[in-house]
């Protein structure tokens, strides 16, 4: 038995071993294995998005972003007031932000018959607790879990899976491993920063110079000793960082010792080994792989889009019909299903219902400003089309701009000139002329 033997001399004891971690499903790349990881990915998740600065910026673009759309109901085509009314309060941006996230969220609502009001609330995974044949719980102010208030209805909207229908997902849950990886590397990249913190250092002096004698009576050091030059340098350290005036901040502790022994005094700091280009590849090559993997364009995540396109939180006409329109439309269809038709129905309402986004607010407009000069240069805009176009404001439109025979002059040598454009103040007063 060798070493686990007890029964012969010498009586050795036996072998113990500790491991940092085990995985209950063997092999870490076994299938099994990989879906044990999973089973509680949503709540990772939401731990991801509070400590990983690109999840959650992306996250929020998609919150500011949704947040500005309206909620339109029509019925057969037209647009209903007062059903609209009743949507006006909807949380768009935080329901998309869990979608986005996790995949699913908790819609609660009261509708009020006496004022037509609703009120709405967007209830993400720790805003709930349900178990089946149980009220729902919601958390209230205090942080408590309390059961949904009498006159309160709610509804799931969620993204089904692949495999089981009834199960949330997102695009986040096959992006576990790569947002591990960075929340290690940001660990580790604070590991390294903080290790100049963690302690001084350790100096290494000879102690052929210093003998090691007993404390005197009182408890003090002798002079001379290991001990006593032990005080007197903790003391210079410390001293000289409380008080800049002090001494010790300006004198050197003065050491004397054989100079056989000088080249042996050592201090030797407890820093990590930091290779910050390889740190900086693989974080740029992790962010790189996220910002591929989600429903939204890559440069949200990794900052490489136009800063004036993305500081407004607004998108181009593009980005909203790819990425974020469809994610907005499964809510929409959640309320027109479990909230808007049932309401019609109890209010007398007929006709075909469907709830709209209007992405007005959250959708960039294009400059044609140039376009526009041009073509009423060309004499085929109005001033006032003109205006429109170049996002001013056409009260302050001059007459003459409008005038069929003011279009461009041709003259008689040959050059296209555009008629005086006069521009009006806020009291209606012509303040300037220009030929063009």
């Amino acid at each position: 038995m060798g070493i686990f033997s007890r029964s012969k001399p010498p009586h050795r004891k036996a072998l113990v071993a500790a491991a940092g971690g085990t995985i209950a499903g063997g092999s870490p790349a076994n299938p099994d294995a990989i879906m044990r990881r999973t089973e509680d990915w949503q709540r990772r998740v939401v731990a991801y998005e509070k400590s990983i600065p690109e999840v959650g910026h992306a996250s929020q673009f998609v919150d500011n972003v949704m947040g500005k759309v309206k909620l339109v109901v029509t019925v057969d085509g037209e647009v209903n007031e007062m059903l609209t009314a009743m949507l006006k309060r909807f949380p768009t941006g935080r329901a998309c932000r869990n979608m986005f996230l996790v995949g699913e969220y908790i819609t609660a609502f009261n509708f009020d018959k006496k004022t037509e009001s609703v009120e709405w609330r967007v209830l993400g995974k720790d805003d709930y607790e349900y178990r089946p044949n149980k009220p729902l719980k919601v958390r209230d102010t205090a942080g408590k879990m309390i059961e949904l208030p009498s006159g309160w209805a709610w509804y799931r909207t969620w993204r089904p899976d692949t495999s089981n229908m009834y199960q949330a997902w997102s695009t986040h849950q096959p992006q576990l491993d790569v947002l591990e990886a960075l929340y290690v590397h940001q660990l580790a990249d604070t590991a390294v920063a903080t290790s100049r913190l963690a302690g001084a250092g350790i100096l290494y002096i000879p102690n052929d110079e210093f003998v090691d004698m007993p404390d005197l009576d009182g408890g003090e050091p002798e002079p001379g000793s290991q001990a006593h030059f032990e005080m007197r340098l903790r003391d210079a350290m410390q001293d000289s960082l409380r008080d800049r005036k002090a001494q010790d901040a300006i004198v050197p502790l003065v050491m004397f010792g054989s100079a056989e022994y000088a080249d042996a005094i050592k201090h030797v700091l407890m820093e990590r080994r930091d290779d910050a280009e390889a740190y900086a590849s693989r974080i740029t090559s992790y962010r790189k792989r996220y910002g591929g993997g989600i429903d939204l364009p890559e440069e949200v995540v990794t900052g490489m889009g136009n800063t004036n396109h993305w500081a407004g939180w607004k998108v181009d006409q593009n980005t909203w019909s790819y990425y974020l329109e469809p994610m907005g439309e499964i809510t929409t269809e959640a309320i027109d299903t479990n909230f808007m038709e049932p309401i019609a129905e109890a209010l007398n309402i007929t006709g075909e219902i469907e709830v709209k986004i209007d992405p007005t607010k959250a959708i960039v407009k294009p400059d044609r400003t140039d376009a526009a000069t041009r073509l009423y240069a060309a004499g085929a805009l109005s001033g006032q089309g003109a205006l429109h176009y170049a996002g001013m404001d056409e009260k302050f439109l001059h007459p003459s701009a409008n005038d069929p025979s003011g279009g461009a002059k041709t003259q008689p040598d040959g050059q296209v000139r555009m008629p005086s454009a006069n521009f009006r103040d806020s009291e209606g007063e012509t303040v300037g002329a220009r030929s063009m």
